[in-house]
């Protein structure tokens, strides 16, 4: 925002720096808060804030608002248009923007940008690793790579994986050292998006083999190279990620990154992305369905949320209940959408019937 800062006249600049103290303020210390917390974090600095910034703020939450200096005036994350400015709708590609990943998204790109990793918390099936991998597009400084993590995933998966994106740069004179690795392409930057940094096994010490050769990377720039099996050095390889808790992940690890929640969306953000989806898919004459078929869909949704807890075991967290089985509904609809188009009213509602009973019934 500076060169947009200097442009400005001073008058206006000085309401300008007040406005952009007020959000990053806003982000530096309730970016890693869930809900709850930015909802109390909100309604304190509306109690502090009694300059002309203060004035000028918007009447709903501060965490779904950032300040635009073109034009001196908060604006929605929503209005952001450098960011999935086509939704994708596809079968195996579900990304409808909301407010959560736009802002992700943003932060992703503005951290890029200084070079600082990032760490996005929240539940799966919302966006997080796309929210990310959207920002390091906008950045233009390289290509990125998903890497998911499961639970039998080891160090050695990894690390083959990223080594396959790079290739020797500079041979070292001395004994013992394989020479500095980076990108194939001059200039440009690999960003790993690794996925789900707490699905791991933990070895008895309590360590997680592939966290723990990321750990390296952030700690040394590089590790034992696995053909050469002499120390590498990693040069442009840049580091974020996604998880569900950090109970399981090392602070040895998190302290590297900057902490993002990405909190669950609201039911009418579910209504928006669901509706999205489904009429693009569905023949128009059962458009109409839609609306009392998620409201249903929903409310059994978090009934069976509530009832239905979080194995406290760690080995069990991937077989949590959650949202994923919302979008598995969905896409299962979307996959049928060929029988459906010539289905009568009482067939569509069979078919649903039966997906509901197998996403929920199944978990």
């Amino acid at each position: 925002h500076k060169a947009d800062l200097d442009r400005k006249e001073e008058h206006t600049s000085a309401t300008d720096t007040e406005a952009l103290f007020v959000f990053t303020l806003v982000w530096a210390t309730g970016g890693n808060l869930d809900m709850a917390g930015k909802e109390k974090l909100d309604s304190f600095l509306r109690t502090l804030l009694t300059t002309s910034a203060g004035d000028e703020l918007p009447a709903e939450s501060l965490f779904d608002y950032y300040y635009d200096v073109n034009d001196s005036r908060w604006r929605p994350w929503l209005s952001q248009t450098a960011f999935f400015a086509n939704a994708m709708t596809e079968r195996h590609n579900f990304i409808i923007p909301t407010t959560g990943v736009v802002t992700a998204a943003f932060m992703s790109q503005l951290l890029h940008a200084s070079q600082s990793p990032l760490l996005v918390l929240g539940e799966s099936s919302t966006g997080r690793a796309a929210s990310i991998e959207e920002g390091v597009r906008a950045s233009r400084s390289g290509p990125s790579a998903r890497i998911p993590l499961t639970w039998s995933t080891h160090a050695e998966v990894v690390q083959t994986v990223v080594e396959r994106k790079l290739e020797r740069k500079q041979r070292s004179k001395s004994d013992g050292c394989a020479g500095t690795f980076g990108p194939r392409n001059n200039g440009s930057v690999v960003v790993l998006i690794v996925e789900d940094l707490h699905m791991p096994e933990a070895d008895l010490g309590g360590a997680q083999s592939p966290t723990e050769y990321l750990r390296q990377i952030l700690d040394y720039r590089g590790c034992c190279h696995l053909e050469h099996r002499e120390w590498c050095t990693y040069e442009n390889v840049r580091i974020t990620g996604t998880a569900s808790m950090l109970d399981t992940l090392s602070p040895r690890l998190t302290r590297h990154f900057n902490v993002l929640v990405n909190s669950m969306p609201t039911d009418e953000s579910l209504k928006m992305i669901y509706t999205a989806i489904l009429s693009a898919h569905l023949p128009d004459s059962q458009l109409g369905f839609i609306g009392p078929m998620l409201n249903v869909t929903l409310a059994l949704y978090h009934d069976v949320e509530h009832k239905i807890r979080p194995g406290k075991a760690p080995n069990t967290q991937h077989y949590n209940f959650g949202l994923h089985r919302l979008n598995g509904l969905v896409r299962s609809m979307v996959s049928v959408q060929e029988f459906l188009s010539s289905a009568s009213d009482i067939d569509f509602f069979r078919v649903w019937k039966h997906e509901l009973d197998r996403s929920f019934r199944d978990s």
